[in-house]
């Protein structure tokens, strides 16, 4: 039994074959751990339903421990037990994954902290239920439209990662980043001067001197020859 609970949110399983669906779920589920999966093809209405519904998914007291792990289910690939993440997590704050790229862009402070991962990629994080429901309620969720067809015919696409993004900078809640990319290694842009494969077929990041938990194939990340070669060892190891 775990003493966190493991969230992701995805309306269906994709079929591309560049994205890991179901090797998320068994890289968890060999350490014994569960997944709780949020949403469907009639629930999921666009982006901003993942805030949506982690958030209802706390109020009716879905969680059961006081720990959550958010992950996208589609690109991220655990290397080592999650339990390990969860350890390395600050316990005062809700920790996001890092990445090179500010996307979408906005004003705002994102300090150096001496990585070139400064900034928050919403795809996997970790912190206390009822901070992260602070979080989302600070959002004001109830207000945002799902996806929308405006009057010229043209359509609105959320983001999530813009609200998150928004919320990092006025802190409603403490909020900090895997700068030492020790939890999770997003994947755009990465390049061989960064990161290498290690002779024990894990993931290593040159510049932050690091083996993270997980792997994130963010944006053109799940097409990186880093990405594709981690997955195909990590299916070698696990056949």
């Amino acid at each position: 039994m775990s003493n966190f609970d493991i969230i992701t949110v995805s309306s269906h399983r994709p079929e591309q074959w560049y994205y890991c669906y179901d090797e998320f779920f068994r890289s968890i589920q060999k350490y014994g751990h569960e997944v709780t999966v949020l949403g469907n093809r009639d629930t999921y209405k666009s982006l901003i339903s993942k805030p949506k519904l982690l958030r209802q998914h706390i109020l009716s007291g879905g969680v059961k421990s006081d720990t959550v792990l958010f992950a996208d289910s589609w690109d991220i690939l655990f290397m080592r037990d999650p339990a390990e993440a969860v350890a390395l997590a600050p316990k005062d704050s809700v920790i996001f994954n890092a990445e090179k790229n500010l996307f979408p862009h906005l004003d705002g402070e994102f300090p150096d902290h001496g990585t070139p991962y400064r900034y928050l990629n919403s795809g996997f994080f970790i912190g206390h239920k009822d901070m992260i429901l602070a979080l989302l309620e600070s959002m004001n969720l109830d207000d945002i439209r799902d996806d929308y067809q405006k009057p010229d015919g043209s359509w609105h696409h959320e983001n999530d990662q813009k609200n998150y993004l928004e919320a990092f900078i006025r802190q409603p809640v403490p909020m900090t980043l895997d700068y030492e990319v020790k939890l999770c290694q997003t994947m755009h842009g990465i390049t061989d001067e960064e990161a290498l494969i290690a002779e024990n077929g894990h993931l290593y990041n040159r510049l932050t001197n690091s083996f993270p938990v997980a792997l994130h194939g963010n944006g053109n990340g799940k097409q990186e020859p880093l990405m594709l070669e981690s997955l195909r060892r990590w299916k070698e190891r696990n056949a």
